[in-house]
């Protein structure tokens, strides 16, 4: 019998799961998260954002809408 472990309850991590136990009688499965609770970025505790979600990518949002800016007024006149 193989041996799969998923890391992280994650949309992925459940995904996964939900997939391996399809196969439950061929693997035999673990899953490790290190928080208390299912949901990954999906869980957080700012009552003033809807999600986390997004947190990480805020940056690249900015940095790349400065980029076009910058290109767009240097081709429009």
């Amino acid at each position: 019998m193989k041996r799969v472990m998923v890391v992280g309850a994650g949309a992925g991590g459940l995904a996964a799961l939900r997939s391996l136990s399809r196969q439950a009688d061929r693997l035999s499965f673990v899953a490790y998260e290190q928080s208390d609770r299912v949901g990954g970025t999906w869980i957080h505790n700012d009552p003033h954002k809807p999600t986390s979600m997004y947190d990480n990518l805020r940056w690249a949002y900015v940095y790349l809408l400065s980029i076009l800016c910058v290109l767009y007024s240097a081709v429009v006149p």
